[in-house]
């Protein structure tokens, strides 16, 4: 990280700008959410269900969510986002895109995947 800094100061180049680093304490990391545990098997189920074509993978993005601190008192946390398809994502659109939009069906069909991904937890309990 150093070097990084060091590049920063030379790129500004301005003897009036000071760069130092960022020493604040971050949130500790949690263990990452279990793929073999009941929920995580009705999202496969209700994927199946919903979209036949595609496969559930676990992922992770550069945003956050409150699923953090979640994971770091042990609570297996998932979360998913706004359908859209692959033509959608390619392009820089949906949600939080440049050109954010979601298609008019996409709204349901998430309910329907919640809905098919919840109902058979809850009702096993």
């Amino acid at each position: 990280m150093p070097k990084f800094y060091d590049w920063l100061k030379q790129l500004i180049n301005d003897p009036a700008v000071e760069v130092v680093p960022n020493r604040a304490q971050g949130r500790e990391p949690g263990a990452p959410s279990r793929i073999d545990t009941p929920m995580f098997r009705a999202f496969e189920a209700a994927q199946r269900a919903v979209f036949p074509d595609a496969i559930t993978l676990p992922s992770m993005l550069t945003g956050a969510t409150d699923n953090a601190q979640l994971r770091t008192k042990g609570a297996q946390a998932y979360g998913f986002g706004p359908i859209i398809d692959e033509s959608e994502a390619a392009g820089g659109g949906g949600a939080h895109g440049d050109d954010e939009r979601l298609k008019e069906a996409s709204p349901y069909k998430e309910v329907e995947f919640i809905w098919r991904s919840v109902l058979p937890v809850v009702a096993a309990q």
